[in-house]
């Protein structure tokens, strides 16, 4: 159960752009913070989206920091098949 692949669940309203998931993520695959190597993106906030909006890349393996990191409960990871996602 340990080793599970989690899933990224994401609540854009709660999300303030402090980017903090950028730069724990950027830092647990280059060992710097540096949001250009993260393995997400916090945009906005945009005249469509009306909010910051977080999207994860391809490279993203579900390890969970971002949501361990967020201070605001934007991003909650779970694991695969578990319950709410």
């Amino acid at each position: 159960m340990g080793n599970q692949k989690k899933r990224m669940a994401v609540n854009s309203n709660s999300c303030v752009g402090c980017v903090t998931c950028m730069l724990r993520c950027s830092y647990r695959f280059s060992g710097t913070y540096s949001p250009a190597l993260a393995a997400l993106t916090v945009a906005g906030p945009g005249p469509l989206t009306g909010g910051f909006t977080i999207s994860f890349l391809d490279k993203c393996d579900g390890c969970g920091i971002c949501a361990a990191f967020c201070l605001y409960g934007a991003i909650t990871a779970a694991e695969k098949g578990g319950a709410g996602l």
